[in-house]
């Protein structure tokens, strides 16, 4: 499990899925998730979206890039799925998150 988070910790950016985990591991996906979520209280998916949000709100903050360049960058294909997570974990969009905060920097 620590080398699981090691690896989204490093690469958030990059495609994850729990099918190949499983492969890769050669343990269930339903014992990775449960494990995972005993140690580090949340699933892998829910893990790897609050890095992502994370690193969203610093480029939104320290760039000009916009939305879909942020989106691509954080590992997000899909630019509409990535404002509705954003927004589920900030409780804004991301044009209003960077509105709100980028002249505080």
């Amino acid at each position: 499990l620590a080398v699981l988070r090691n690896r989204l910790e490093n690469d958030p950016g990059k495609a994850f899925s729990l099918q190949d985990e499983e492969q890769q591991s050669g343990v269930s996906r339903y014992k990775i998730i449960r494990d995972f979520r005993k140690y580090y209280g949340c699933t892998p998916v829910a893990f790897l979206q609050r890095l992502r949000v994370a690193r969203a709100k610093e480029m939104l903050l320290v760039t000009s890039l916009g939305i879909e360049k942020i989106a691509n960058s954080t590992g997000y294909e899909n630019v509409t799925y990535f404002i509705r997570i954003f927004k589920r974990e900030t409780g804004k969009t991301p044009s209003e998150y960077r509105r709100q905060y980028a002249d505080l920097i």
